[in-house]
């Protein structure tokens, strides 16, 4: 319960180069936001329990130029640097 106190609503704006077969963006995502410790296991699993949306979906082997998500999220100091660290190459969290 903790978690929820301690969460504020965050929109992410990530870009995407898409040089081979991936993971969906989110699926990337998610995996970082695991590593970083932004969000509890659980809520990779059940991402509704993070408030998770999208502006536009991508599948698996489309490109996109970019994407906005929003979700509930720790906001951990140098969070974007974080998260990129997690990241493929091809993916980057521009700002949040």
């Amino acid at each position: 319960m903790k978690f929820f106190l301690d969460t504020l609503c965050v929109v992410l704006l990530l870009s995407y180069r898409n040089p081979g077969p991936y993971p969906t963006i989110e699926e990337d995502l998610v995996k970082a936001l695991l590593k970083t410790g932004a969000i509890p296991q659980d809520h990779a699993r059940f991402m509704g329990k993070m408030s998770f949306q999208r502006c536009a979906r991508t599948d698996k082997g489309v490109s996109a130029a970019g994407q906005v998500v929003s979700l509930k999220m720790l906001l951990l100091d140098n969070i974007v640097n974080r998260l990129n660290e997690h990241l493929p190459p091809s993916i980057r969290v521009m700002g949040k």
